[in-house]
């Protein structure tokens, strides 16, 4: 389990030490548990941290429960509750479209890029996310591509693809396929573009054409390509929302209950 380097001795593989993390965290911190993991989450935009988050969902799904998947729930909601996407609501987008882009674009961050000359044919994996040229999506993809596509990676998504493939039933696993066809046609549009509109987010603005009708839909199947996994239905979200806050306020209760003892 230990191995020495130089004159230290340090685990042989990190996902031993990521038992004993989670071990600790889980098991040995108490009144801190809650604010540890808050904290892992909201540390974990670069996925650093996906494997120990699991762990701690093994060792006390209770508590896991009650402080992340509590808060990512809030995050959806308040989300869903705001404005975005309002103003496509207020055009002739179908509202069905409208639901399935919102519901891809939680907790996603996703933009087209213009590339340099030396990174055209490259998929290159950044800090917090991944870049790359948009023919690498094509099956007989052109030498070279000046326009790219930038991943940003994020503490929601990385969390849903956690949960997801733990199954847990308010998350949906994504089916998008982007279209080929739609793929050059939007690249030879959006290289017609002036420089000074890149970098353009896949986002709820009108002002693009990411966003026109007969484009809308097909852009939001480049959302599928962040992570396996998306929210799913908002009404079982906010009925398991409802059903944490009263876990959660019958604890208090019950400490009250024993503080006074």
């Amino acid at each position: 389990m230990l191995t020495l380097d130089g004159d230290q001795y340090r685990w042989s593989h990190i996902s031993v030490q990521e038992y004993f993390a989670a071990s600790f965290i889980c098991f040995d911190t108490k009144a801190a548990q809650e604010s540890l993991l808050l904290k892992l989450y909201d540390a974990n935009a670069s996925g650093r941290f996906n494997h120990l988050l699991d762990l701690c969902c093994d060792l006390d799904y209770k508590i896991f429960r009650r402080t992340i998947i509590y808060k990512l729930l809030s995050e959806f909601i308040n989300y869903w509750d705001g404005l975005a996407y309002a103003s496509c609501e207020a055009v002739s987008i179908p509202a069905g479209q409208v639901e399935r882009r919102k519901l891809l674009n939680f907790g996603i961050s996703v933009e087209f890029v213009l590339l340099e000359k030396e990174a055209r044919q490259v998929v290159f994996r950044e800090e917090q996310g991944l870049l790359f040229a948009v023919n690498v999506l094509l099956t007989r993809p052109r030498a070279r591509c000046p326009l790219g596509l930038r991943i940003h990676f994020t503490r929601e998504q990385n969390l849903i693809d956690i949960l997801g493939e733990r199954g847990e039933n308010f998350i949906l696993r994504k089916k998008a396929q982007p279209d080929e066809k739609f793929i050059r046609r939007l690249t030879k549009r959006l290289l017609e573009l002036p420089t000074s509109q890149f970098p353009l987010a896949i986002d709820d603005s009108l002002d693009t054409p990411l966003n026109e009708s007969a484009n809308f839909d097909k852009t939001s199947d480049l959302l599928g390509l962040t992570g396996l996994f998306t929210m799913g239905d908002v009404q079982r979200c906010r009925k398991l929302k409802d059903s944490i806050e009263e876990e959660r306020a019958s604890n208090r209760e019950r400490a009250f209950i024993f503080d006074d003892l």
